[in-house]
């Protein structure tokens, strides 16, 4: 067998011997680094158990084949994968009767390369909407790096879909509400040299016809007198509309294309809708509206930046009346929860009777959690709460985590927004010291910590809660380098997640999904170096540290021979133990001295946009002087 370096958030790398499954590209099932043939069916299958694990015999039968006979289609799939499996020496699936599980021997290859993540699952045939919407759900937490090749731009999409379209042909087009399927329909007309035309018309070889509401059109009409390009719009919620069932029954896959419009990548809107504000401006838009361009238009045409979408708004509140009314009350008190909710929550909340019916209609998803689908999704709910809704559901879920004895991050946020006038002191206890201090950086006002903390570093009052918060840090020392000709090369090694990319010196972070980590690992450095690290960060997660307590925008650490020493950004500039942490909004420049023989590690898990820059000497006897904090791996 062959070894693969599977690489994952928590850890830096692992040498197995074993079967992989490879996440980015086309999905594929590698044995001796070939490829073990597999029909899709079966390789949909191993990917569906590999991501959840332990799964439900029946369940899975009616995610994969949508007939009359989906356990018997299993029991078959399930004969052809041991047989397969069984030539290189694997017993699968043997006394697993209502629960199935994947083989030890198989798992999921995280090491990043070009193209899509899981690509050719989606060209099943009689799958279930259940699982075509899980397999969409997984595409997007993997793609939530706005710059990297994984996210494409409206552009690399509208080349795709040139390249497979023919006419006459249907296009489906489905978006969350600010997606801007009009506009995105338009440009395929100006690209595809075709007349647009809204609403019906007479059709023409060269006319593209676009139907916002498909509620009243007929498949058969359409297909009898299909003639150049029709494109439907469809929402991002709820069931399939019948009129596309019956297409898929009437049409050729070459004839019928289904595409799900992504939001903008930050390039792109950074270069066009965000081009003239500030970049604190620009990176905090972006991230409420996860790129969402009109979301993003409305914000900048409104007074406030938080919410600043009515439109939007009212098209979600429109999709909320095909839910009961009940549901439709509990999903929008829901919205004040930014993190997955367990079962427990679920039954204190009495939500436990509806997150399935959120499932099925596309507005939640499940892995150990229950959680919105799309966090501007919530993000708009939750602003448009009433007043006295929303803080009696904060009291609520504060109280219960307030029982918890391990959740409290939780406690502490839904505490404070429900009263922002919070004794700071009686919930320091309950962090760890890095979190105090992040805690107090992020107050950016004078804050008592436990004696750990107040050893290390004296609080300052400052008089803007967004001021960069200071706090004295343990002494640099002089080193001096010869900055002519003699920079350092720093080489990519491995890099994991993806809302991270480095090129030519220059590190890039966006990341609009809560609880997502990416990460990049240099060669490492033959000689001591002196690195000058500069730039911005603009950092959405709450206290600093987020609801995850570890949400932080960029961590820096050094490799040697043990674990590493980590530099966390923060609003502050001090030193914890063996960790050194450096401001975390707004600009800022640093140098720092790594030894020989180590390797540099860079991280991100927060809500944020990052930009920085990255240059790197090689320290010398004489020459230039500069103050920098010494860095030095554990043994």
């Amino acid at each position: 067998m062959g070894n693969y370096r599977l690489l994952s958030a928590d850890t830096e790398s692992t040498n197995l011997t074993m079967l992989g499954l490879r996440l980015w590209g086309e999905a594929r099932l590698e044995y001796q680094e070939k490829v073990l043939p597999l029909r899709k069916k079966s390789l949909a299958l191993l990917y569906y158990l590999a991501f959840e694990k332990t799964v439900d015999r029946q369940k899975l039968a009616e995610l994969l084949w949508e007939n009359n006979d989906p356990q018997g289609n299993l029991r078959v799939e399930l004969h052809y994968l041991r047989k397969n499996l069984s030539t290189v020496g694997i017993d699968a699936f043997t006394n697993q009767k209502n629960w199935l599980t994947l083989p030890e021997q198989i798992k999921i290859i995280e090491e990043p390369q070009s193209g899509m993540p899981l690509l050719g699952l989606e060209r099943l045939s009689r799958v279930s909407e259940q699982f075509e919407d899980w397999l969409e759900w997984r595409k997007q937490t993997l793609n939530t790096d706005t710059n990297s090749k994984i996210a494409p731009s409206r552009d690399t999409l509208l080349l795709e879909i040139l390249q497979k379209i023919r006419v006459p042909s249907v296009l489906v087009l489905e978006g969350l509400p600010g997606s801007q399927r009009t506009f995105f329909a338009r440009d395929l007309a100006r690209k595809l040299n075709f007349l647009f035309v809204e609403g019906q018309s007479n059709g023409g070889e060269f006319v593209l016809q676009f139907f916002k509401n498909i509620a009243t059109l007929d498949a058969e009409t359409m297909v009898q007198k299909l003639v150049g390009v029709v494109v439907l719009a469809r929402s991002a919620f709820g069931e399939t509309p019948r009129l596309i069932l019956e297409l898929e029954q009437r049409l050729s896959p070459e004839q019928l294309l289904k595409v799900r419009l992504p939001p903008l990548v930050w390039s792109d809107a950074r270069r066009h809708l965000l081009a003239t504000l500030s970049f604190d401006q620009a990176a905090h838009i972006f991230l409420i509206s996860q790129g969402l361009p009109g979301q993003i238009q409305e914000c900048l045409d409104s007074d406030s930046n938080d919410l600043g979408a009515p439109q939007i708004l009212n098209q979600l509140q429109l999709e909320l009346r095909f839910l009961p009314l009940e549901s439709r009350i509990m999903l929008e008190n829901l919205a004040v929860c930014p993190t997955g909710l367990s079962d427990e929550v679920c039954k204190f909340l009495g939500a436990d009777v509806h997150v399935e019916e959120f499932e099925r209609r596309g507005w939640f998803v499940y892995t150990d959690t229950w959680q919105f689908k799309y966090e501007s999704v919530r993000r708009l709910l939750m602003e448009a709460l009433q007043p006295g809704r929303r803080l009696r559901m904060h009291q609520r879920l504060a109280d219960f985590y307030s029982r918890q004895t391990n959740q409290p991050i939780l406690s502490l946020y839904h505490s404070y927004q429900a009263n922002p006038n919070l004794d700071w002191q009686q919930w320091l206890p309950k962090l760890t010291s890095l979190q105090q201090a992040l805690l107090c950086a992020w107050r950016s006002s004078s804050c008592t910590t436990t004696p750990e903390i107040e050893r290390r570093a004296q609080a300052r009052q400052c008089a803007n809660t967004h001021t960069p918060f200071e706090l004295p840090l343990e002494q640099p020392q002089q080193f001096s380098y010869c900055h002519q000709n003699q920079e350092i090369a720093l080489l990519e090694a491995k890099k994991y997640g993806t809302a991270l990319t480095f090129q030519a010196g220059r590190i890039i972070v966006v990341e609009s999904v809560p609880n997502s980590k990416s990460g990049l690992v240099f060669a490492k450095l033959s000689q001591a170096t002196l690195l000058r690290i500069s730039g911005r960060i603009h950092n959405k997660e709450p206290f600093g540290f987020g609801i995850s307590g570890q949400a932080i925008g960029l961590a820096i650490g050094v490799y040697g021979t043990g674990e590493a020493i980590q530099l966390q950004p923060i609003k502050a500039a001090t030193q914890f133990a063996m960790q050194s942490v450096l401001p975390s909004v707004g600009a800022f420049e640093y140098w720092i001295h790594v030894p020989a023989k180590c390797a540099l590690h860079i991280s991100s898990q927060a809500m944020c946009v990052v930009e920085v820059e990255l240059t790197a000497y090689a320290t010398t006897t004489s020459g230039h002087t500069v103050e920098a904090y010494r860095l030095e791996a554990a043994s």
